[in-house]
This record gives C-alpha cells, sequence and structure tokens, in this order.
C-alpha cells in the first residue's frame, strides 16, 4: 500500500500547463516550463533504449536533448481534444499515441507489482491523457525536450527576446 500512495503523490505534482509558440525551426517553445519540444513525432515506435538515442541525437541547434519527465510530458495533456495534445504538434501528420517518459517505475514497486518486470518506465498516452508504465522492450514513440530557461534572455508581459545559438528572437 505504501507503493500506491508515493507514486500518486509523484502523478499529483503536475507543472502548469504548457503555454506554447511555434519557434518555425522544428521545435516548439513552451515559455511556462521553461522547455523546448522537438516539433514532429520520433521515427516508427521504438523501445526506451532507442528512444533514449534518438532523443539524445536530436540537435536543433543544441546538443541538450532528452526524454522527458513524466511531469513534463503531462504539461502537454490537453483535455479538450483528441488527441489530446495541441494540434502544433501534428504539423500535417497524425500524433502517436503513446510516448516514452525518463521516469522510472520505483522498483520496489516494480518487484510487487510485476516481478518479472522489474525495469519500467512511464508512458503518456495522448489518445486519452493518462499514463502508465511499460517494459522497456515494449514499442512507444519519443517526443524529445530540453531545459530552455538558460535561452531567454529578457521578458516582458507577452513578449520575450531569446536566443538560440548565434541568432537572438524577439517575440
Amino acid at each position: 500500500m505504501r507503493y500506491i500512495i508515493i507514486i500518486f503523490i509523484t502523478l499529483l505534482a503536475i507543472s502548469a500547463k504548457a503555454e506554447l509558440i511555434n519557434r518555425e525551426d522544428g521545435t516548439i517553445e513552451d515559455i511556462t516550463n521553461d522547455l523546448q519540444w522537438h516539433q514532429s513525432k520520433s521515427p516508427p515506435r521504438m523501445n526506451w533504449s532507442n528512444a533514449t538515442t534518438f532523443a539524445s541525437n536530436t540537435r536543433y541547434g543544441y546538443d541538450d536533448w532528452r526524454l522527458p519527465t513524466l511531469v513534463e510530458l503531462q504539461t502537454l495533456i490537453l483535455s479538450t481534444s483528441s488527441p489530446q495534445i495541441d494540434d502544433i504538434f501534428s504539423i500535417g501528420r497524425s500524433v502517436e499515441w503513446s510516448y516514452w517518459s525518463s521516469t522510472i517505475l520505483p522498483e520496489a514497486a516494480a518487484k510487487k507489482f510485476a516481478p518479472t518486470l522489474r525495469e519500467r518506465y512511464y508512458v503518456v498516452s495522448f489518445l486519452n491523457g493518462i499514463n502508465f508504465t511499460a517494459p522497456i522492450q515494449t514499442h512507444h514513440s519519443a517526443r524529445p525536450t530540453r531545459d530552455s530557461s538558460n535561452d531567454m534572455l529578457w521578458a516582458s508581459g507577452d513578449n520575450m527576446l531569446w536566443s538560440d545559438s548565434d541568432v537572438m528572437y524577439w517575440e
């Protein structure tokens, strides 16, 4: 019972919903949570190891891309649409329904609920807005993210000045 409570409390600690800006370079900026997202879906669904490799090999002017945490992925959930993710991510393609996170199910909980499948990571479904755990061998999509808090140079009201490698932008 103790493990269920820990997991439930963890899932309640969700950041603010994303306020998204299309940077028109293949990335989406979340100015609420200081995150930058890869706009298009990953190549065909992949296991967790391949998803982490795909995320870390993403560039778009930066080399610090990674798989998002469960909480970061949950900030993208929209309860008013289907799929439950902003259209800004679809760019003319269908959106995959499940995405890997970097958040692992605590080992003690995994042993209790799935003793033969101990290494499980959280996955977020944008089909119905729920999350679940999956063994690392199963296949889901990846949506790389990076911390963009160091990129913004100045903000005032609805406007902000930010840099992308050697270029500065004003929005």
